[in-house]
């Protein structure tokens, strides 16, 4: 009420005034929100194209890291000292039990984990430090056997098992980050 009584006693052209002051407020605040918003919705989009390309990443990846799984876990069944053929397990690895094929391809991603969403790179990052690792200890293998001990393979074939389970763990943490991020509904 006291807004009524104000308003109606001032000038008509102190009216004109305050109508021109709070429109040109009202102006630049829509000059301010409109951009705004924009940005906003381009930054959305972008983040949305950005997860998109990171899902086909990881999809590109996704195979080379079940190959390895797969023939890591037949690596270790063949290697246990309990194992015997007779056992009746099916073999579902085509390379069977040799992982070391793989770990190229695996490896091949590492100039790419800038581009995997940061709950992805992280398991990833830790398996390909391991795979390098494990690669450069297994190309060793071959000058250490020609150098004068030709069973290094054979007599080491505990701790290369051991490491190809921790390399088993490392894999399946990557699958499930991989999984997981492929199977998040995407943001609108």
């Amino acid at each position: 009420m006291a807004l009524i009584q104000w308003w109606t006693s001032i000038s008509s052209s102190e009216q004109a005034a305050w109508i021109q002051a709070v429109g040109s407020v009202a102006a630049i605040c829509v000059a301010v929100a409109i951009p705004a918003i924009t940005s906003l919705s381009q930054r959305r989009a972008k983040a949305a194209d950005n997860a998109e390309k990171a899902k086909n990443l990881i999809l590109n990846f996704y195979p080379s890291l079940l190959r390895m799984n797969r023939s890591l876990d037949r690596f270790i069944e063949t290697t246990d000292s309990a194992y015997s053929e007779d056992d009746g397990f099916i073999n579902i690895d085509p390379d069977d039990g040799d992982f070391q094929k793989h770990i190229p391809d695996l490896l091949a991603a590492a100039s790419s984990l800038a581009q995997f969403p940061s709950a992805v790179a992280g398991p990833l990052r830790a398996l390909l430090y391991r795979l390098i690792d494990m690669q450069h200890w297994l190309e060793s293998i071959p000058a250490i056997q020609r150098s004068g001990s030709p069973g290094f393979y054979r007599n080491n074939l505990d701790d290369i098992r051991e490491r190809a389970i921790e390399l088993n763990v490392l894999t399946g943490k990557a699958l499930e980050a991989c999984s997981t991020s492929l199977q998040e509904k995407p943001n609108h």
